[in-house]
């Protein structure tokens, strides 16, 4: 520090602020009618951004939050010159000194608290237009869903009229059909406000087949979220949505999952006599992938009903993943219902009774 800091410059051609004063020397004097040689000004006009910031913070729900600024290349050569100057490397930078007295200010108007690790939003003021641009951390929602009808697919399909472009055939919605995936983005974006949403499935199921029991499990990244408050329940004709939780962080593995699962069975010619080969099937599974990559499901019991001459309802208890039509067909799974009685067959419909995870 130079002996003399009770100067109103640091130069008798430099003139500084009273915020950019105090904060290189600790002395606040005001310089009436001067421009800051550091800031130009731009320190006085904190009040004008916390009036921004706060304006922009009441569109979102949030208890904790940080704030970071852009300021001009300008500003900062500046202000590193006059540290170097006054060889005040202990001292703040203009911009710790800025975002400082902003994150002072919002607090005591918000009653929110600082959190630089973890923030529920980070404010980024750009002080070069006068500009506020507000990132709120991401929520991971957790969720199960149960369906009772065989009308609605799991996931959006887009629309093959236009490829997902928007026509008046998909009424403008880029998709073929309602979806859960549809339904629930949309009560989601109702909700929080979110800009994008990704879903995570655990297993998936037939257009056609129900999900009964306790449901299936999912879960939900929401982008940009404004309001973080959402219900545990959600009824839509006969898609239930419940147990709607937020989470920290996404499991580091999905849930192993075990399904119980009806299957109507149809034969090409009558149904063979003797079905009891069933009982007696090798309960461990080799699915086959297109890749060639073969896993293994364990079936853990398996219950059979002769319905018609042609029909058949089996019922089994299986490790989840199991691809129930081609179990069924035969196609690249061994052992199948097919192989097991020497007969074509395949799956009409099947049902998820209940899957535990």
């Amino acid at each position: 520090m130079p002996e003399s800091t009770n100067d109103h410059s640091i130069h008798p051609k430099l003139s500084l602020c009273d915020g950019c004063l105090a904060r290189l020397s600790g002395v606040i004097k005001s310089v009436p009618g001067q421009k800051c040689f550091i800031c130009h000004g731009m320190m006085n006009t904190i009040k004008e951004m916390s009036d921004i910031i706060i304006r922009r913070t009441e569109l979102y729900e949030f208890e904790t939050f940080t704030i970071g600024a852009t300021l001009k290349p300008s500003i900062l050569d500046r202000d590193d010159y006059i540290r170097s100057k006054l060889r005040a490397r202990g001292t703040s930078s203009i911009k710790t000194a800025l975002t400082g007295q902003l994150i002072d200010i919002i607090s005591k108007r918000t009653k929110k608290r600082l959190d630089r690790t973890n923030p529920d939003i980070t404010v980024l003021m750009d002080t070069r237009f006068g500009s506020c641009e507000i990132r709120s951390r991401q929520m991971l929602v957790q969720a199960q869903y149960t369906k009772r009808c065989r009308t609605i697919p799991q996931r959006d399909v887009l629309c093959v009229q236009c490829n997902g472009q928007g026509c008046a055939d998909c009424n403008f919605t880029k998709y073929k059909t309602e979806s859960i995936q549809g339904i629930f983005q949309k009560h989601l974006y109702d909700i929080t406000g979110g800009t994008n949403f990704c879903f995570v499935w655990c297993g998936g199921e037939d257009i056609t087949s129900r999900v009964l029991g306790d449901g299936r499990r999912f879960y939900v990244r929401i982008k940009n979220p404004k309001r973080r408050q959402i219900p545990d329940r959600l009824d839509v004709g006969q898609l239930q949505f419940h147990s709607i939780q937020t989470i920290p962080s996404m499991p580091a593995r999905m849930p192993t999952m075990r399904s119980q699962i009806r299957m109507i069975i149809s034969f090409q010619n009558n149904m063979p006599d003797n079905l009891k080969p069933l009982h007696h099937m090798d309960r461990t599974v080799r699915v086959s992938d297109q890749a060639g990559k073969v896993s293994i499901k364990k079936i853990h019991a398996i219950h059979y009903k002769r319905l018609s001459d042609t029909s058949l309802q089996v019922i089994i208890d299986v490790e989840g993943g199991l691809s129930v039509k081609r179990f069924v067909s035969g196609d690249d799974v061994h052992p199948s219902i097919s192989s097991t009685l020497q007969t074509e067959c395949e799956c009409r419909w099947f049902d998820f009774m209940n899957i535990t995870h």
